[in-house]
């Protein structure tokens, strides 16, 4: 366990020091020398206190009291200046802190096996926990340990001063330092449960919350008349998470003011001590009572700051470790081999596959060859393992049994050449706020393509109408946060994916979930019509609900609970009066 917080705690500094700039190191630096000026200020002002008594018998020297006064307001100048500073590289390291943070949780997102995307091990969840809380305790790690040192010199310079005036005022600083330390302690301990416990439920807040504030959600809401049920569900969950809060917030005041009063009946008591010393002793001057008013809220600082931060520090370690976990966490083997296949042959053999926490298998001995240039159907009922097919030949999940070559190639082998070699179109396609252009050219960027062939692939998806009413054609800025709100219709983006897909051509396969889904009949009907100019001589897989599509291609596979209970082309299936058939029939009055 020890060398597990060691280990930790060195990782933590390393991805520390890489977020600070120079400037920052240097004011780190800078604040290791300047933390001797609490004591040599409280010791200044002792002599200019004793200096300036001194005038009034006349055994004092007004230079000198002027030359203490000077160096003092120097010493708090430069401590101004010095905490300028620090403010400035505190700021300065949270920019570039968080800038790092990001891109680090977004590689991880993007780099890391895809089933912990389907949120294997609480991978969701720890993800937000880490962009919210945790990854800012690693990223200033150095920081917080830079301060401990600061803190440390700090305290060992005014406690020896403390000592030449009495050893009993430093004891009785230092035994009531002890439970400041500890509330802090407890207070950053519960802090990380709450947030870890809180995670799932902030999550639920969010989203109920984001159902009532999007627009996308208003008709529905307004339609059936949602809101207080909405509203009602809302505050069963930001209820719970405020009260909990509230008495989180309660407890940890409480425990601030006992540590404050405390604070403060120790001030009276030492300056009382330091009194009563000067009155048995007068020839210790007035200075010392200066130096002990001063010193005393300084060692008081000090030494909480000191246990606090030691105990705060090992206290942020859980949650640094949740940090690096997400850090260590396997990902995808994609290969350096990006080549296309010339193949596009596909073969699944005795292929199996269940998700985590699942009570059963989604995918069970599939078995299944598709040739060049075949275009397939891929059909059945919801949770039938149509989507699950799609991803294990893609490369996102990787078969719990059996293997899948497309070309001759593995695919948990050989992700990446595979991946070069298929156009998709996934179910949730994504719209980039970006051209036109942009949206279509992503899937191949090292493609050139005039405007000509673009606009040629446009007219063949029967989007070129739209890309007439732009202003700037082609490069026309789309998305809800383009300017003047230039915004696609579902069925209008549903084609850009389509053109996507299209634009990267020098692959064998392609793959289209749910193309259809957002089209109007008529545009439906379309596709149709466009899908062997669309798909070209490449293999294809086609995943749908909707049966029409089934009549322009090859093969039909028919998915039910996992298994592929059915094979062959629409007459065959038809004339078997299986499955598919009556999922058929059940949609025939579309098509007639």
């Amino acid at each position: 366990m020890k060398s597990r917080y060691w280990n930790t705690v060195k990782r933590a500094l390393g991805v520390s020091m890489k977020v600070k700039s120079p400037i920052s190191v240097a004011v780190l630096l800078l604040g290791i020398p300047a933390a001797f000026l609490p004591a040599l200020m409280a010791k200044k002002l002792q002599q200019l206190t004793d200096e300036m008594f001194s005038l009034q018998y006349d055994t004092g020297s007004l230079d000198r009291c002027i030359g203490l006064l000077v160096i003092l307001i120097l010493m708090f100048l430069v401590q101004l200046c010095v905490k300028a500073l620090q403010d400035y590289s505190l700021e300065e390291d949270q920019i570039h802190g968080q800038h790092y943070l990001k891109q680090a949780l977004l590689k991880c997102k993007c780099e890391v096996r895809y089933p912990y995307i389907e949120n294997e091990d609480r991978f969701q969840e720890r993800l937000e926990l880490v962009n919210r809380f945790a990854g800012d305790k690693a990223v200033r790690s150095v920081s917080m340990a830079v301060n401990l040192i600061t803190t440390l010199i700090t305290f060992i310079s005014v406690l020896v001063l403390l000592l030449e005036v009495n050893p009993v005022i430093v004891g009785v600083i230092l035994i009531t330092s002890f439970p400041a330390a500890w509330i802090t302690y407890k207070q950053n301990d519960e802090k990380f449960f709450w947030n870890m416990y809180w995670s799932e439920k902030g999550a639920l807040i969010i989203h109920y919350y984001g159902i009532l504030a999007e627009e996308k959600h208003m008709q529905e809401v307004r339609h059936y008349g949602l809101y207080p049920y909405l509203l009602k569900r809302w505050h069963s969950f930001a209820d719970s998470y405020s009260s909990e809060k509230r008495k989180m917030l309660t407890k940890h005041t409480g425990m601030s003011v006992f540590a404050d009063i405390l604070r403060s009946v120790v001030y009276i008591i030492v300056l009382m001590i330091t009194a009563w010393q000067i009155y048995q002793n007068p020839i210790l001057g007035l200075g010392l009572f200066s130096l002990v008013l001063a010193l005393t809220g300084q060692m008081q600082n000090a030494a909480s700051m000191l246990l606090s931060t030691v105990a705060g520090f090992f206290a942020a370690i859980p949650s640094m470790q949740e940090f690096f976990y997400l850090q260590d966490l396997p990902t995808e083997e994609n290969g350096e081999d990006k080549s296309i296949l010339t193949s596009g042959d596909i073969e699944y053999r005795d292929v199996s596959f269940q998700y985590p926490g699942a009570d059963r298998e989604a995918l069970t001995e599939i078995n299944v060859s598709i040739k060049t240039g075949e275009k397939i159907a891929i059909v059945g009922d919801n949770g039938s393992g149509k989507s699950t097919f799609i991803s294990l030949l893609c490369g996102m999940l990787q078969t719990d049994k059996g293997s899948i070559l497309v070309g001759g190639c593995d695919v948990t082998q050989e992700t990446a050449r595979v991946r070069n070699s298929i156009s998709a179109v996934f179910q949730d396609f994504a719209h980039y706020e970006d051209t036109i252009r942009n949206n279509v050219t992503v899937s191949d960027i090292s493609k050139n393509t005039d405007d000509e062939k673009l606009y040629q692939l446009f007219e063949e998806i029967h989007l070129d109408e739209v890309i007439k009413q732009q202003e700037l054609g082609l490069n026309s800025k789309i998305g809800s946060f383009s300017e003047n709100s230039n915004n696609l219709s579902g069925g209008q983006w549903q084609k850009i994916a389509l053109a996507r897909a299209a634009f990267r051509d020098k692959g064998q396969v392609m793959v289209l979930d749910e193309p259809t889904s957002a089209l109007d009949p008529m545009a439906e009907a379309q596709l149709y019509e466009d899908f062997t100019k669309l798909t070209g001589k490449k293999t294809t897989l086609l995943v749908s609900h909707r049966l029409g599509i089934t009549s322009v291609v090859d093969r039909i596979l028919v998915f039910r609970d996992g298994r592929i209970v059915e094979d062959g082309t629409h007459q065959e299936l038809m004339e078997r009066n299986g499955h598919y058939a009556r999922m058929y029939k059940a949609q025939a009055q579309w098509y007639e």
